[in-house]
């Protein structure tokens, strides 16, 4: 309330939550602490309403100032007063001894209250007091000036006149014309009445007993050294704001110049602001540095068409995106965000709580700019905290000091304005960089000048009138002192003379208004504190981290920094500020550190900055500033200045070698601030401008080299050449300097410096080996080697006049579909030829160039050189071994590629075993993927080559780059910036020569980032595009290294990146995820999984030999070993040697094979892509790890089959890495990324292991020996015969070991097997689930012939599939109840269940169609009207139910009953009794005694018949006192119709079956002029629709923190009958079993009854969704009830008159907790819940009865009303007999629903009512004004989480274990019902009583 009051008092506003006044209704005669705890219950209630209609007449005069409004605002205060007085007298008569209570809240809360405010003073002075204060408030409001050179304008008025003009007008004169104005108009004629006021103000305060006003204010700071405390935070951030004023002072005094003087004060109207009271205004002559980004996004808020309302929108988005309070429906409806044109306002922005815990609301003349677009979250903030402590008592609905409240909003500002989040959001521009060094500062310097500059004038304007308050300063100095303060801590002055004439600080609203200002000081130190804590908690922010600064934290969506920030705002003001503060940030005081830390980059570079300038910080004395008559900037600082530097020059020198080293540091984390070693502080220095150097000449090298691979010309060629050469003798240089500055660089300490100039020697070395001629003529070579590559043409094997034909995409094309041998090897040969043979000649000057370089380097050779960024001595020696280790899955894997292509191509493959090249799908066979064809395994399973649905698609190379990006994205990645998608190139060009092959470009500028790929669609680029954007990423991450460690930490780490991506994007699950693989296609199954393993291993595998032999064949050439005249021999010589291969003609010397691979022409190294094979997996499975998709002790989370998509962890995992850049030696970084130091081949060979076992087995089966030989036929003939005889058993055993994994192993390790087992049944079951779910719904959702016959075939699939597991696992593990895993004995104690399956076929079969006939029969069902019997197409729903429902015409209502029991039931007894029999057949098979035995099972339970009798005998009573009032009131309308055996007739209850009597509640409501629950009416006003029924019961669940429901809900629910079908409308829950699937299917109608439905229905929902992660076999509630009480848990809450108020419901006027409306309420439920229990229990007690045998056909009719009459007390409307069977008219019996769980379900559902109440404190047994029935759950996080944790366990435990979670007892209770409705059967009692009426039937 008190950032809304315009002109009450503040005491008074003090008082709207702190006063309780006198109770009317209790007498208190004993003065202790009960009942003083009653008296503040009691009047908390009506203090709040006192409360909310004096804020209503504040609000209607701050929203429309004018003379009726004052007077009434000054009435409602004086009232107001009158009532607080009273009260205050009251409770200070009463309780005089509450300074001695025990009980510290009821104290606090007392001490709370015995600050009357003002309302202490007489009514006459009160009254005078509340004038004075409006008149000051109106005066403030209203005043209005005159315009600069018009005087004839004077409409001028604050807001938004003023302001705006003080922002943004640069002339001198009219700012100090408008400050003059505005101050003369506005202070002069406030002072006048303040000086009155402070007297009256004073009086109150000692009235109050404090000493004066300022006091007063202080007691809310709870401590007694807060003056002390806040001018030491003053004094500790004064250093911070002097520089910021010395830089303010220089530039202002540039734009300025003649209104400075040499006092070192800034004249006030040049602030920017009215009131000087920041610096935000002037921020564009500021800024660091105007080329770079600002965060001033005013012109894109008007731009994207931002309005105030659109502001106020985006905000409330922050606030929810934390898990925080929406916005209620009040709030939008009645703020006020514009300013009217029609009338005057009180134009500063307030926020209001109109004290009844719903209405809050924001008062602001909003424009769109910057700044009021944070304003706007300021003000939100306080709501945010009204809407977190509106539940507590009056008393502590505040904040837990004044600073509290004002700092919440700007808290989230401080993530809003980051240029990260404006970024987020749309507000800065994609290619804006954000992050570098001077971006930071001017983003910096921004908050600062809002933040930091604010701080004195926060200070001083209370400080100024603490000393006004307690006398120290009289009324002849108030303006006076007013100056001195702002000049001796602000270093401010007025523009003109001002005089005690004048009263400057009135001119400012707090003074006006009286509010007090300290808050916004302290506001400002904890919101510093509050962001440091929540950056921490969202891992936004690390003091550790250079990466993680706090000034660029933004909490965006961060749920856990939400939840910390709710728990301290919860509290309000129920505890002291500093135990509230301890909660929120662990500190328990206010704290200057967390402001000092955010803007420390920024006084650093300021400390620098004015040291350029020659500006000292402060203002020195007059003594001072005598001795020198020029400005302060142009002379010497003297040595009386603050900073003492002996010349300007001087000044200038070290600042600027102190810029090099704070942008060194910006730009080297890592390196040590110590200056210990100035030698070493020198070098930062050096590499500072060596990383801006190099990165240029960098950039335009990149530039040259894009525009030729992108243009093959001669132009564009001589370019490259000479930016190369350019970028050589740049680094040249800097390497000659290197030499000369630092020649004991090796001894540097820090290692950094050290590994910098290591890496920059080896450039600079490599560059500057050659003389200038000698090194243009090496890049000469490479680039004619690299141009014949590229340029190189092939003649047609169809053609061969037509010799166009280039790699990419022809011949690429070619050798991928082709499977025509001839031209294959004509390809294969062109290009080779065409390619190769031309570079040769080139090739051996090219390596004594490159070996000569080495040297010159001091490495032995190119080899060598090539392998000294991986920093190992022994790395050859590494990678033979990594292939060593590899090669057997790779010999396998040849053996059986060998064998399928000597089926295609015969005497190709010879007895050599050697794969002639031009087979395997790839120019250089060094990918097998193309030929997959050829050699899928299980061709009829599903194929990961979605080429073809990419095309269907209508995927184009762009698309397939932003899914990449996409991916990327989903794990927290950097996206791609809009240079990426504006520059690359990314589909090969038809009017220029490109060089084809795929690379990613870093333009070195950190923001240029490119790709060059002639992409085709297809699945082999899709993976392409991932691997380049893969660099792109980590060009992304590293861009903010220098440039010098802007590179992967070896060069396989930057292969990898893309590639580990790739492996979850590949997965056939992914694949499905993006819609590019069929949905009905199977993806986990064994088979689909070794058809996507081989495609892998045809990619990744077979790459292996050749990714290593091509850099193994150029090592040999480079060191020696291998001479010019053997380089074709040997390139084939390891061909053979590592991969097994051949070439398919003739090859000589002439040819030079290698080069036709374009890496070797273009002096590409190639072991990073061998590496990158390598790691990529090693990365793989610790993403998979970290995301939670790979176990390797759980069998259904296979490392291949993970997906990382989306996991933000992973991604961190995998930033925290790249972002490293070669900063580390790569075993550091590889730590990071996986734990290990080294690279490993297990990854590899534990991804591929299943693939690899069938492959061994394939190959036996095959008799292929891996490997080959020079002389090999006759060894495999041989082998055949005897190979098989070994193997034919072991293949017999693994097909088994499928299904049944006991034989795998030995029988010791059953138990272990048996994991095994139930790990792939539950992959299997959950897709056959999921195909008997859809066909299940197809049919319930359409009911015809089609549907029907294939739901009775998946039926039957799945009961064989379902009996084959049962026949397994009985089978395999016979003695599973001797197993020691009680988990494992439970799993199998429900698969050996198996129900009806358990059938043979033929019966199954006929069980399956008898229940659908009858299910089918029972739907269709058709009546005729009762008033047209030509009209016959009533269904059941909604026809019958909404007759059976409204009318009250006993004949239509006979013949409705009567028609359908008929028509739906007789029918199909014959069929019932035929069920029957098959059903226990079933239950027999599954070794119970009968049906009804079987549905019992679930319930665990030896006594459950015996403990659901005892229940229903417990409730009986209730039950019958319901039943004889009903009788009654029924006889009244229905007379005749009773008889005397006080049996009621069945078809007058309001529903088909009297199964509930909720319909009939208006012709018996107990109190008939009390409001009713039935909100049907309203719905229908409110314009409710089914989807809003659902969409309200979704928000009620969430509201809990339980899960929304996810998007395929929405999409595929059935929530509306159909027109133009039939369908089954009993309302139903679907479970697809694929963990993402569920739905409901319910033909709803918008009427309360329905609303609950959907709440119960949904809470099937909820609970599908909260064990969706057990095993399939726990997919369940914890027995059958479980599941129905979810949803009707929840109900209990919903249906409650005061949450159908809180929804907008129920009207507020009516009164919802007399006893009368809440004996009507009680009333309506039991109808509802009561009725229903005997029915509930009777249906299946009838069937246990005919299942058992107790009761055969000729009686299933007459046994059905004895039961009825027995437990209900019903009788048929007329007669029936045996030719009737109405029991099969009730839906749960021809669909064989076992019906007792909703007996079970209203019994639970109340015991988990009253456990979740009491969590949520909404319940309280002891406490009358807390009943059960009352109790609304909503927003209760604590209640949702206590319900999540019992629903999350599914039936993976007995029920009275998950009970206990849930309720603290272990059965099933009566008495929690019974409470509930203890109330109306104590009114049923004395009404039956009284009216005579006998509880019971005869």
């Amino acid at each position: 309330m008190k950032q809304l009051t315009l002109y009450v008092i503040v005491t008074l506003c003090h008082s709207f939550n702190r006063i309780v006044a006198l109770p009317q209704l209790h007498r208190f005669v004993d003065d202790d602490e009960e009942n003083a705890r009653a008296f503040m219950e009691e009047e908390d209630r009506r203090f709040a309403e006192k409360c909310y209609e004096h804020t209503v007449v504040n609000w209607n005069y701050s929203t429309n100032i004018n003379d009726i409004n004052q007077e009434l605002l000054l009435n409602a205060s004086l009232e107001y007063s009158k009532f607080a007085k009273m009260s205050w007298q009251n409770r200070n008569s009463k309780f005089k001894s509450w300074p001695s209570f025990k009980d510290p809240d009821l104290k606090r809360k007392f001490k709370k209250l015995m600050d009357l405010g003002a309302s202490v003073l007489p009514e006459d002075v009160l009254a005078q007091y509340n004038k004075l204060q409006s008149d000051m408030s109106k005066t403030q409001s209203t005043t209005k000036v005159c315009a600069y050179q018009n005087s004839t304008i004077c409409n001028l008025s604050l807001d938004p006149d003023l302001k705006k003009i003080m922002k943004e007008s640069r002339n001198e004169h009219e700012l100090r014309h408008i400050w003059t104005e505005w101050h003369n108009k506005c202070g002069n004629r406030i002072r006048q009445p303040y000086e009155q006021f402070v007297k009256l103000s004073n009086q109150a305060a000692v009235l109050n007993n404090f000493s004066d006003t300022g006091d007063y204010w202080l007691r809310e700071y709870e401590s007694d050294t807060i003056k002390e405390d806040f001018e030491q935070i003053y004094e500790t951030l004064a250093p911070l704001y002097k520089q910021i004023h010395a830089y303010a002072r220089a530039k202002l005094r540039d734009e300025y110049k003649d209104q400075f003087s040499s006092d070192g004060l800034i004249p006030a109207h040049l602030f920017g602001s009215l009131f000087a009271s920041s610096m935000d205004g002037i921020y564009s002559l500021l800024i660091p540095f105007p080329d770079r980004a600002s965060i001033d996004v005013t012109k894109q808020l008007k731009a994207q068409g931002y309005t105030p309302l659109k502001m106020f929108q985006k905000a409330d988005e922050f606030f929810t995106s934390l898990g925080l309070i929406p916005m209620p429906e009040e709030f939008w409806k009645e703020s006020l965000i514009v300013k009217p044109k029609d009338r005057e306002v009180a134009c500063h922005a307030t926020a209001w709580d109109f004290c009844n815990g719903k209405d809050f609301r924001i008062k602001q003349c909003t424009e769109v700019n910057m700044k009021d677009f944070i304003t706007i979250h300021h003000e939100m903030g306080h709501i945010q905290y009204f809407l977190q402590y509106k539940d507590k008592p009056f008393t502590y609905r505040d904040g837990a000091n004044p600073g509290f409240h004002e700092a919440v909003g700007d808290t989230l500002a401080l993530s809003v304005q980051t240029l990260k989040h404006l970024k987020e959001v749309g507000l800065l521009d994609e290619a804006t960089p954000i992050d570098d060094y001077e971006t930071s500062i001017n983003f910096l310097m921004a908050i600062a000048l809002k933040k930091v500059a604010s701080l004195p004038f926060a200070y001083i304007i209370d400080k100024y009138r603490l000393a006004i308050f307690d006398g120290s300063v009289d009324v002849s100095r108030y303006n006076s002192h007013w100056w001195e303060l702002r000049k001796k801590y602000q270093g401010v002055k007025p523009p003109v003379q001002r005089s005690e004439e004048n009263f400057d600080p009135g001119t400012i609203y707090h003074v006006a208004s009286h509010v007090d200002y300290h808050r916004y000081f302290a506001a400002t130190i904890i919101q510093f504190q509050f962001h440091r804590s929540l950056c921490k908690e969202a891992g936004q922010y690390d003091p550790r981290d250079p990466l993680k600064p706090l000034h660029n934290c933004s909490i965006y969506r961060s749920k856990a920094a939400g939840t910390k920030l709710a728990t301290g705002l919860a509290m309000g003001a129920s505890q002291p500020w500093p135990a509230v503060m301890k909660s929120m940030t662990s500190q328990e005081i206010m704290d200057a550190s967390a402001i000092r830390e955010y803007f420390k980059p920024l006084e650093d570079w300021l400390t620098v900055q004015n040291s350029v300038l020659g500006e000292a910080p402060g203002w020195p004395s007059k003594s001072v500033l005598a001795s020198t008559d020029s400005p302060l900037r142009d002379h010497k600082v003297s040595h009386r200045s603050v900073l003492t530097v002996p010349s300007e020059m001087e000044w200038r020198v070290a600042a600027i070698i102190s810029l090099w080293l704070i942008a060194s540091a910006y730009s080297f984390p890592s390196v040590s601030d110590s200056l210990e070693n100035d030698l070493e502080s020198q070098s930062r220095v050096f590499l500072a401008e060596y990383d801006r150097q190099s990165s240029e000449k960098c950039f335009k090298a990149a530039s040259a080299n894009w525009n030729y691979a992108t243009d093959i010309r001669d132009e564009t060629e001589k370019i490259k050449l000479e930016q190369s050469l350019e970028y050589s003798k740049f680094q040249k240089e800097a390497w000659k300097n290197i030499t000369n500055q630092f020649k004991v660089r090796d001894n540097f300490k820090d290692p950094a410096l050290v590994r910098a100039f290591k890496k920059i020697a080896i450039i600079g070395t490599s560059a500057s080996a050659l003389p200038e001629e000698r090194l243009k003529e090496f890049q000469q070579l490479k680039n004619t080697m690299a141009k014949i590559y590229s340029t190189a043409k092939t003649c047609a094997y169809e053609d061969a006049t037509k010799c166009n034909l280039s790699l990419d995409p022809d011949l690429t094309k070619i050798m991928k579909e082709s499977r025509d041998e001839a031209q294959l090897r004509h390809a294969w040969k062109e290009w080779h030829d065409k390619a190769g043979v031309p570079i040769r000649q080139h090739y051996k000057p090219y390596v004594d160039f490159s070996n000569e370089i080495a040297k010159t380097n001091s490495f032995s050779d190119a080899g060598a050189f090539w392998l000294r960024e991986y920093e190992s001595e022994t790395i050859k020696e590494d990678i033979e071994q990594l292939w060593q280790t590899l090669k057997p899955f790779y010999q396998q894997m040849h053996a059986y590629v060998r064998a399928k292509l000597r089926d295609t191509y015969g005497g190709q493959i010879t007895e050599d075993g050697l794969i002639p090249a031009h087979l395997l799908g790839n120019m250089w066979a060094q990918s097998w993927e193309n030929i997959y064809s050829l050699v899928v395994p299980f061709p009829e399973k599903a194929s990961i080559d979605v080429t073809e649905q990419m095309k269907e698609q209508g995927y184009t190379p762009l698309k397939m780059f932003q899914v990449s990006d996409e991916f990327f994205t989903s794990l927290g990645l950097i996206p791609m910036p809009p240079e990426f998608w504006k520059e690359s190139l990314l589909e090969k060009p038809k009017d220029r020569e490109v060089v084809c092959h795929a690379s990613a470009w870093d333009f070195c500028n950190g923001k240029d980032f490119r790709i060059k790929q002639c992409t085709v669609v297809n699945t082999e680029d899709l993976i392409t595009v991932h691997h380049e954007m893969g660099h792109v990423q980590y060009y992304l991450q590293y861009k903010d290294q220098p440039l010098i460690f802007r590179r992967g930490a070896n060069p396989g780490f930057h292969e990898a990146v893309g590639d580990t991506l790739a492996l979850s994007v590949i997965t056939p699950k992914h694949l499905k995820e993006i819609g590019l693989l069929d949905e009905s296609t199977p993806i986990d199954d064994y088979e689909t999984s070794i058809n996507f393993l081989l495609s892998m291993a045809l990619e990744k595998i077979a790459f292996l030999p050749f990714g290593y032999l091509i850099d193994k064949y150029r090592w040999d050439i480079f060191d020696g070993t291998v001479e010019p005249s053997n380089y074709n021999a040997h390139w084939w010589k390891l061909r053979r040697e590592y991969q097994g291969l051949k070439s398919p003609v003739e090859r000589s010397e002439e040819n030079f094979d290698a080069g036709a691979k374009y890496h070797v022409p273009a002096d590409v190294e190639y072991l990073r892509y061998f590496v990158s094979k390598v790691i990529q997996f090693q990365f793989h499975r610790s993403l998979c790890l970290e995301a939670g998709q790979y176990d390797p002790q759980d069998p259904r989370k296979p490392l291949h089959n993970c997906d990382i998509y989306r996991s933000k962890a992973a991604g961190a995992k995998l930033a925290a890495g790249l972002a490293m850049g070669s900063s580390r030696p790569w075993p550091e970084v590889m730590k990071v990324m996986t734990g290990q130091e080294k690279m490993d081949a297990s990854a590899i060979r534990e991804y591929f292991k299943p693939l690899e076992d069938w492959l061994s087995l394939q190959n036996a089966k095959l008799a292929q020996t891996p490997g080959w030989q020079f002389l090999f036929c006759g060894t495999i003939a041989n082998m055949k015969i005897w190979t098989l005889a070994i193997v034919a058993p072991l293949l017999i055993c693994i097909t088994n070991a499928w299904n049944l994994p006991s034989l795998r192993k030995s029988k010791n390790d059953l138990e272990s097997e048996a994991r095994s087992y139930l790990a792939e049944l539950d992959r299997s079951s959950s897709q056959k689930c999921y195909e008997s779910s859809v066909a299940e719904w197809a049919y319930a959702t359409d009911i015809n012939d089609e549907n029907e016959k294939v739901k009775l075939e998946v039926s039957l699939n799945f009961a064989k599939f379902s009996k084959e597991i049962w026949q397994n696992a009985t089978t395999a593990f016979p003695l599973w109840r001797e197993f020691k895993d009680p988990d494992l004995v439970r799993k199998f104690k429900q698969i050996t269940v198996l129900g009806a399956p358990a059938l043979p076929d033929d019966q199954y079969k006929k069980y399956a169609q008898l229940e659908t006939d009858m299910t089918k029969h029972y739907s269709t069902t058709k009546i005729c009207s009762f008033k047209n019997k030509e009209t016959c197409n009533l269904s059941l729903e909604p026809e019958l139910t909404k007759i059976m429902a409204e009318s009250r015409n006993e004949k239509e209502l006979r013949h409705v009953w009567t028609e359908w029991h008929d028509k739906s039931g007789g029918p199909i007894k014959h069929k019932y009794k035929e069920f029957v029999e098959i059903s226990n057949q079933a239950a027999k098979l599954n070794n119970f005694n009968d049906t009804g035995a079987l549905w019992l099972h679930s319930y665990e339970s030896e006594t459950f018949k015996d403990d659901v009798e005892e229940l229903w005998q417990t409730l009986k009573p209730l039950y019958q006192q319901i039943h004889a009032y009903v009788r009654a009131q029924l006889r009244n309308v229905y007379g005749d119709q009773f008889s005397g055996d006080g049996l009621i007739p069945a078809h007058l209850l309001g529903n088909m079956w009297a199964q509930s009597w909720k319909n009939i509640y208006s012709l018996m409501t107990p109190y008939p002029t009390k409001a009713s629950i039935d909100v049907t009416e309203q719905m229908i006003e409110q314009g409710y629709t089914p989807l809003k029924m659902f969409q309200v019961s979704d928000e009620f669940f969430t509201s809990l923190g339980l899960i929304p429901m996810p998007d395929e809900f929405w999409k595929e629910s059935m929530i509306e009958k159909p027109d133009n079908r039939e369908v089954v409308c009993h309302a139903s829950a679907w479970d697809f079993c694929n963990k993402k699937d569920f739905r409901i299917k319910q033909c709803t109608r918008v009427t309360a009854n329905d609303l609950v439905v959907v709440h119960h229905e949904m809470g099937h929902i909820q609970y599908d969704l909260l064990y969706k992660d057990q095993p399939i076999l726990y997919r369940n509630g914890a027995n059958p009830g479980f599941h129905e009480a979810v949803g009707d848990t929840l109900a209990l809450s919903v249906i409650t008159p005061k949450h159908l108020k809180e929804i907008r419901l129920l009207d507020e006027s009516i009164p919802i907790d007399d006893y009368e409306t809440s004996i009507n309420f009680l009333f309506s439920m039991a109808l509802e819940k009561i009725a229903f229990l005997p029915f509930a229990y009777l249906i299946d007690k009838y069937r246990w009865d005919i299942y058992d045998g107790t009761v055969d056909e000729p009686q299933y009719n007459t046994h059905w009303w004895k039961l009825r009459k027995e437990y209900q007390g019903i009788k048929p409307p007329n007669a029936r007999s045996e030719a009737n069977f109405d029991a099969a008219a009730k839906f749960h019996v021809p669909a064989n629903v076992e019906y007792l769980r909703y007996f079970v379900s209203t019994i639970i559902q109340f015991q988990f009512h009253r456990s979740l109440c009491i969590e949520a404190g909404q319940y309280d047994p002891l406490d009358p004004n807390k009943p059960l029935h009352n109790c609304d759950i909503y927003r209760s996080k604590a209640a949702g989480s206590k319900l999540a944790a019992g629903l999350s366990m599914g039936s993976s435990k007995p029920w009275p274990e998950v009970m206990k979670v849930m309720t603290g007892q272990e059965k099933m209770d009566a008495s929690a019902i019974r409470e509930y409705f203890k109330p109306l059967e104590k009114w049923l009692s004395a009404a039956n009583e009284q009216s005579g009426k006998v509880p019971g039937w005869k």
